[in-house]
């Protein structure tokens, strides 16, 4: 499988990392190369959101998947990154709980948006995973038992809406 980059964001304390890590573990069952990205674990190394896109691009580009929770609260920002990557699937992650971030722009055209007063963290898993499959970025797997046609259609239907698909 070829790498990508899956960026995970959200207003502060939206539970970003939690749920990278998460996608993590699937993907490593998957027997994927993966690696994460979040600013808690390597700020001291990583200088901020353009950093991080150094690296992701560089994990692409090198067929490593590349889950990054880095604060990037800026759409300019985001869609630079974007371009910079390439094979790039930005999930925006909604919380109540989140601290309101006046700097937080919300994304434009998120592939995936996990709004977790709605769903629960398992299934954001799922929507995440079933929109990487739909894209072609991981093969098909047995969601398909924990997922509907109609959210399946859902999923497509809004990535022909964005135009990916």
């Amino acid at each position: 499988m070829r790498g990508f980059t899956l960026w995970v964001i959200g207003p502060s304390s939206s539970d970003n990392d939690a749920l990278a890590r998460t996608v993590e573990g699937d993907l490593l069952e998957r027997g994927m190369r993966v690696e994460v990205l979040d600013a808690a674990a390597t700020s001291s190394v990583v200088a901020g959101a353009e950093g991080a896109a150094f690296i992701a691009a560089l994990l692409t580009r090198n067929d490593v998947v590349c889950v990054c929770s880095y604060p990037v609260p800026a759409n300019a920002v985001r869609e630079e990154n974007r371009k910079k990557i390439g094979r790039y699937v930005e999930v925006l992650v909604k919380n109540p709980e989140s601290a309101d971030d006046a700097s937080f722009e919300e994304p434009e055209k998120p592939e995936v948006v996990c709004d977790l007063a709605e769903i629960g963290e398992e299934e954001a898993l799922v929507q995440i995973l079933k929109t990487l499959e739909i894209l072609g970025f991981i093969p098909p797997s047995d969601l398909d038992d924990e997922y509907s046609e109609e959210d399946e259609d859902k999923i497509r239907q809004r990535l022909q809406d964005l135009g990916y698909i």
